[in-house]
């Protein structure tokens, strides 16, 4: 009989502890999305002001400044700092033509 019973405690606490480790699981999971989608509501309201203001612009015919045309320098300028991302360009190579084949 007290094996029945340690057995039946011990059924008990173990379906305890899983149903627990399920409910920390949703929990977790629910965190998440309420977490997401007030990160997307928020991005959602910013790019919707911003749209509205242009609109807003347009319709109402802002009178901004048109963008000039970047000099030359500028734009060598610019080509050097993007290129400079990217290694530095294509000039910074050389292409070997031959082959050491001392190993040989």
């Amino acid at each position: 009989m007290k094996t029945k019973h340690t057995f039946l405690l011990l059924t008990l606490l173990l379906i305890g502890t899983h149903a627990n480790a399920q409910f920390f699981k949703k929990l977790k999971k629910k965190a998440e999305n309420a977490v997401e989608q007030t990160v997307l509501n928020k991005t959602d309201r910013e790019v919707s002001k911003e749209t509205d203001k242009t609109i807003d612009g347009v319709i109402k015919g802002d009178k901004k400044k048109e963008k000039e045309e970047p000099t030359d320098e500028e734009k060598a300028a610019a080509e050097k700092s993007v290129m400079s991302i990217f290694g530095g360009g294509l000039k910074a190579y050389q292409i070997r033509t031959s082959f050491s084949t001392s190993w040989i």
